[in-house]
């Protein structure tokens, strides 16, 4: 289809996705998102985002999120383009929110279960690494808000993560349910609407002019960048492969994505699409290099590309409960660098542990089922 292994693209995502929450958790400097590690009343963002520049580029960087739900988009669209299959994506649309609905529901079941255990360590977390870097970073503080309930998880579990943007109080995690679900419902939409039209690059021009200048359709643009690139890697698949473009492009868009943030663009455009930007060139970028695609798509990547989204969902309960544990014991007699070390190599098979039961009796396990009875009572 496109000579690039989806699989392991989701690999790498998830892995930096991981990366990127230990960090926010364990050294937050210049992280000025949500919850950022700063005195809002003594220090502007600007200013504490160039204090620890370049590592602020690690901290600030949602490529690796942005890049995830571009390949949502990519894997539907490709297909599509491939086949025209328009039943496909009316059975895909049918079954979207049966599919996601039970690991999501379980991933936060569990998340308060065991906060409500009293085994989640994100206040202590928060604290020794506020007075160790002299900070007032409140991201690992603010998970687990006050007022949640065992009722008040299934609810999440069920409905308001598919609804409500930004529902990541039993699971911090689930906040992008709200994106992954509507994008992908935005995917089905747009090819099943334009995917024959001949002028469909207006619709694709129309889609890029609401994300840069419209806010709430923003975070969704990169859905449209995947389709965009998966029609423009079909409409090209004859062609003699650009091996330098393809390097280029991957190298620009990761480059780019780091002037993402509001702060160097001055709120001219959003972030949200200068992201899809990044994501677009990337993929492209793959789709003409095949040493670069060759290194992405190593077999070792492949057993993380089969358990990507439960990773994803489980990662951050291992690291509040387990892994900010550990330091916080570790912390007391150890130095910061050794405490952090040791609880993230004791952590790391913990998670990857996690993930594969989670994956294997749970994502996988009700998504057999899912399909099963969408087989017998849904549109064939």
């Amino acid at each position: 289809m496109t000579g690039l292994n989806l699989r392991t693209d989701f690999a790498q995502c998830s892995i930096l996705i991981v990366i990127l929450h230990y960090m926010l958790a364990f050294a937050p400097l210049g992280f000025v998102g949500f919850q950022y590690a700063a005195d809002p009343t003594a220090v502007d963002r600007t200013e504490f985002y160039f204090r620890y520049f370049p590592y602020s580029i690690l901290t600030n960087n949602a490529l690796p999120l942005n890049m995830f739900f571009a390949l949502i988009a990519f894997i539907t669209a490709a297909k599509y383009f491939a086949s025209r299959d328009i039943d496909s994506l009316k059975r895909q649309a049918e079954k979207r929110y049966f599919r996601l609905m039970p690991p999501v529901f379980a991933s936060v079941v569990i998340s308060y279960l065991a906060f409500a255990a009293g085994v989640m360590f994100h206040k202590e977390l928060g604290a020794d690494v506020n007075a160790y870097f002299g900070i007032t970073s409140n991201w690992a503080n603010w998970m687990y808000p006050d007022g949640l309930s065992f009722g008040g998880s299934i609810v999440n579990g069920l409905m308001t993560a598919f609804v409500n943007n930004g529902a990541g109080n039993y699971n911090t995690v689930t906040w992008c349910i709200y994106v992954i679900f509507f994008g992908s419902y935005l995917t089905y939409g747009f090819l099943a609407l334009f995917g024959t039209s001949k002028k469909r690059v207006i619709f694709y021009a129309i889609s890029v002019v609401l994300g840069v200048y419209y806010q709430p359709f923003s975070q969704f643009l990169v859905f449209i960048s995947g389709i965009a690139v998966a029609d423009l890697i079909e409409h090209r698949k004859e062609c003699a492969k650009k091996p330098f473009l393809g390097v280029a492009l991957i190298v620009f868009g990761i480059a780019i994505s780091a002037f993402a943030l509001d702060i160097f663009l001055g709120g001219v455009i959003t972030g949200e699409a200068v992201l899809s930007v990044s994501a677009f060139l990337i993929i492209y970028g793959l789709s003409e290099s095949e040493a670069a695609a060759k290194v992405l798509s190593a077999k070792f990547w492949k057993p993380i590309g089969n358990i990507a989204f439960s990773l994803i969902l489980t990662h951050t309960i291992v690291l509040f409960s387990l892994s900010a544990f550990l330091f916080h014991m570790f912390h007391k007699s150890l130095s910061f660098g050794i405490a952090v070390t040791l609880s993230c190599v004791v952590s790391l098979p913990v998670i990857v542990i996690v993930a594969i039961v989670f994956d294997r009796f749970i994502e996988k396990g009700t998504g057999r089922l899912v399909n099963k009875l969408a087989k017998k009572y849904l549109s064939n």
